[in-house]
Formats: C-alpha cells, sequence, structure tokens
C-alpha cells in the first residue's frame, strides 16, 4: 500500500488510508480497515456502488446510474465539509489556546481589532449557527453586543482566555454533535434565515452552504491571527 501523495486534507498526506473491498454481484462496499472518530462517536464508514440495470437493449438504465452517481456524490461532499470544518475548528482552538492572556490583547494590526476580540468573534457566530440550522436556541446571546453588532473595545467585556477555550469547546462539540444527525437530504434543506417561499426560487440557501460559509470565515480569522504571532 503506498502513501496518500495528494489530499483535500493536507495533514493526511503522506499517510497510509487503509481499505476494505466487498464485491457481491453487482454491489461494491468499500469500508474503512477499522472504527473511526466521527460525531463524537467510533464508528464504521461505508461507500456503497450498485451496477446501473440494463435496459432492453443491454446498456446501463442512465436514471438509474445518475441516481446512484448523485447519491454518492452528496454524502462525499458533505463528508468532506464537515470534515473539514471540524479541522478548522480545531486549529482555531489549538491557536488561541497556545496564546497567554496577554498575547489575546494584542492587535492584528495597529488600531485594528485584538486577538481576544477575534476568537470572541468567531465564538459568537458559532453561536448563530445553533438557531439558523434549526438546532434550538442560542447558548451565549449576550456575545452579540460585545463581538457582533460593535467594534473592538465599544463594549467593556472580561472575558479571558480560560472562559473563551471553555466557551469554544462546549459550542463545538454541541454542533458537531447536532451536524452528525444530519441526513443529506436535511443538509440541503433550508435554513432558518430563509422563508419557505424564497427558498423555492433560491434553494442554494440551504444549511450546507452555511457549514461552507462558516467554515471559510474560521479559516479567514485564523489567518489573520496567525500573523500575529509572527
Amino acid at each position: 500500500m503506498h502513501p496518500m501523495e495528494v489530499s483535500l486534507f493536507p495533514a493526511w498526506a503522506g499517510n497510509k488510508q487503509p481499505r476494505l473491498a466487498h464485491l457481491e454481484r453487482n454491489t461494491l462496499r468499500l469500508s474503512t480497515e477499522g472504527p473511526v472518530q466521527s460525531g463524537g462517536q467510533k464508528v464504521m464508514m461505508f461507500l456503497v456502488w450498485q451496477r446501473a440495470p440494463l435496459t432492453t437493449d443491454g446498456s446501463r438504465h442512465p436514471s438509474r446510474r445518475k441516481a446512484i452517481w448523485n447519491m454518492a456524490t452528496e454524502n462525499a461532499l458533505i463528508d468532506g465539509a464537515l470534515r473539514n470544518w471540524h479541522s478548522n475548528m480545531d486549529r482555531v482552538g489549538r491557536f488561541f489556546r497556545s496564546l497567554s492572556d496577554d498575547d489575546l490583547q494584542k492587535e492584528i494590526a495597529p488600531g485594528k481589532n485584538r486577538l481576544i476580540y477575534i476568537w470572541g468573534h468567531l465564538s459568537a457566530t458559532n453561536d448563530r449557527m445553533i438557531p439558523l440550522l434549526g438546532f434550538g436556541e442560542r447558548r451565549y446571546p449576550e456575545l452579540d453586543l460585545i463581538f457582533i453588532s460593535q467594534p473592538d473595545r465599544a463594549v467593556p467585556h472580561n472575558f479571558a482566555g480560560e472562559a473563551m477555550g471553555d466557551m469554544w469547546s462546549q459550542l463545538g462539540d454541541l454542533l458537531w454533535s447536532e451536524f452528525a444527525k444530519l441526513t443529506p437530504a436535511e443538509w440541503l434543506d433550508r435554513h432558518q434565515a430563509v422563508s419557505p417561499e424564497d427558498f423555492e426560487r433560491e434553494p442554494h440557501r440551504n444549511r450546507y452552504a452555511i457549514l461552507l460559509g462558516r467554515t471559510t470565515h474560521l479559516a479567514y480569522h485564523l489567518g489573520q491571527a496567525i500573523l500575529v504571532k509572527r
């Protein structure tokens, strides 16, 4: 088995990812070699292909083949997006937890936001995802006044690294647990900021789009913060 040369997840490059294959009649099943961590628990991952039935002229039925391909593609895209979000959450958490409270008071540029504000802003954005994706009520709505609606230093607060780290972990665990409950169809359903009528006209305004946007948001602000430490 050769190491991976290219991966959507840079940390996987050079690693080996063994898969078990089982072929029975018209069905091919690939699985992980053993249980993997996902959604807070260990599970076996499977990817199944089914050969499309023959038509009367001996060819494969195109609609059936397309349906199977679409299903596999949706699952792969959503799984990749979830892993990317989780990876960025881990990177953000590790970076900010490595900083002292004095470090968190540093500005990303002269006269610009401090690192503690960036971390609070990302935490507030995560908290907003809870009702946006239909997971229930927000846990920390008070964060908006400090880290969303007002610029840095406009509202005094006493958030320090330890408290922010606890909040980050709680929100991350809650979201990841709820993410794991959604089916691919539910990921492609509307989010709560769009009405059913508007969603009929704009089906791209779905939960999956929110996940992609929030992942980009995480990566953008992490890039800002890393430059400060350099």
